[in-house]
């Protein structure tokens, strides 16, 4: 989790990195980051209690979850 949060800001759980910016020089860091937020295994759980708190906390997250796309989900 916090490998895919440094590269973009966000928890966006993909697969397979995108591509560098167009237009912009992508510096090593920068690539090593990008490809090291690749998902390569399931994220899933349930749990019984509030766990968006924590995790919102921890990881500065200010937005709920949204799907592959960008676009909000409930659960």
């Amino acid at each position: 989790m916090l490998q895919d949060i440094r590269d973009n800001g966000k928890l966006d759980c993909l697969r397979r990195p995108l591509d560098p910016p167009i237009g912009k020089k992508e510096e090593p860091e920068e690539r090593k980051r990008r490809l090291e937020a690749a998902w390569d295994t399931d994220c899933a759980f349930e749990a019984d209690y509030d766990w968006m708190k924590p995790l919102k906390k921890f990881y500065g997250l200010r937005t709920g979850l949204v799907d592959k796309d960008g676009k909000p989900v409930d659960k």
